[in-house]
């Protein structure tokens, strides 16, 4: 058996905090019909201190006829552990698609709820390639 201290990542999260949610549903004609979503991601990275980074994570998913529109916030506190170590493709790579990855569950269940709520299906998103995800305008800021 290993010990969990052998099999951790270096990155930790700390916090996880929903910052806005949005949906405006703009059609009455969604209600039981299969929807072509449009999916779009923006995140921005903080740095607090040596260690400590503050992930923006916005998610907007509309289809493309314009029926509704929904946009969830997340704001993740993450910790890298040993940053000093670290090269700057894996540190960028760790704190935009890992902190991603680990979020994004919690995106995809909060879009759920939130699509239940106004009378049509509830809007189920696939688990994602997050190496797939296209992000827009990504922002890696220092101390």
């Amino acid at each position: 058996m290993q010990s969990i201290s052998e099999i951790s990542s270096v990155l930790q999260m700390k916090d996880l905090q929903v910052r806005k949610c949005y949906f405006e549903l703009k059609s009455n004609e969604i209600t039981k019909k299969e929807l072509n979503l449009e999916f779009q991601v923006q995140t921005k990275v903080d740095k607090t201190n040596e260690d400590e980074h503050i992930i923006l994570l916005s998610v907007v998913i509309n289809n493309d006829s314009d029926e509704f529109e929904l946009l969830v916030k997340y704001k993740g506190v993450f910790n890298l552990l040993g940053s000093e170590s670290i090269n700057e493709e894996l540190r960028r790579t760790l704190l935009t698609r890992n902190t991603l990855a680990i979020m994004f569950p919690y995106i995809r269940s909060q879009i759920s709820l939130l699509t239940t709520a106004p009378g049509i299906a509830p809007m189920m998103i696939p688990v994602l390639n997050i190496n797939n995800v296209k992000i827009k305008n990504i922002e890696i800021g220092e101390e």
